[in-house]
C-alpha cells in the first residue's frame, strides 16, 4: 500500500511540475514532444546565455523572440561588402537575407518589428550596430510590412520605429 501511495505522489509532484514548467512529466516519462524540449530549451537559455554572448557558431545571442518564444540569434555585424556596411532596399534585403548561408545556417532572415525592437533594446550587448543618427546609416530593416505595402524600419539612434518606403536604403542584420 505505502507503494502505491508513494507512486502516487510521484506522479502527482510530476504533473504539477508539468504545469510549472511544461515538459518535465513528458519528460519523466521518457517523452520529448517537440514542445517540452522546447521549453526546456527556453528555460536553459534564459538561465544560462546573457544576451550578446557569441555562441559557439560566431552568432550573438539576442535574447527570446518576442514572437516565437524562442532564441534568437543575430550575426555578428550588418550586411557589408567587404568591410563597407551596406544601405539597400528592402525587397534586396529580404533576398540577401533568404540566400544567406554564413555560421553553419542557412535560415537567417530579417527580423520582425518586434525582433528589431529588441535588437534595438539590447543594442549595447549584441554590438556592431550603426547609431550614428545619419540617414539612412541608423535605420534597419524588419521583415514585417507597414501600412500601404510599406516596409517597417527602426532608427537605432532615436528608437523611433516606423512605415518606410520599401525602395529606400537602410541597414540590415539578419537573425535565425
Amino acid at each position: 500500500m505505502v507503494n502505491f501511495i508513494q507512486k502516487l505522489s510521484l506522479v502527482a509532484a510530476l504533473t504539477l511540475c508539468a504545469d510549472a514548467f511544461g515538459f518535465a512529466a513528458a519528460s519523466a516519462r521518457g517523452v520529448t514532444s517537440a514542445a517540452a524540449r522546447h521549453a526546456k530549451l527556453s528555460l536553459s537559455t534564459k538561465s544560462v546565455t546573457k544576451i550578446g554572448a557569441r555562441m559557439p557558431d560566431g552568432s550573438i545571442y539576442a535574447g527570446i523572440s518576442p514572437d516565437t518564444h524562442r532564441p534568437l540569434y543575430a550575426l555578428p555585424r550588418d550586411e557589408s561588402m567587404g568591410d563597407q556596411p551596406m544601405k539597400m532596399h528592402w525587397h534586396i534585403a529580404k533576398r540577401i537575407a533568404e540566400k544567406k548561408n554564413v555560421l553553419g545556417h542557412h535560415d537567417w532572415r530579417l527580423p520582425s518589428a518586434g525582433e528589431l525592437r529588441m535588437l534595438f533594446k539590447n543594442r549595447a550587448a549584441i554590438g556592431g550596430f550603426n547609431t550614428s543618427g545619419d540617414y539612412p546609416g541608423g535605420w534597419y530593416w524588419s521583415s514585417s510590412k507597414g501600412r500601404y505595402g510599406n516596409a517597417i524600419g527602426q532608427h537605432f539612434s532615436t528608437g523611433f520605429q516606423g512605415d518606410d518606403y520599401p525602395m529606400g536604403a537602410s541597414s540590415v542584420r539578419l537573425v535565425r
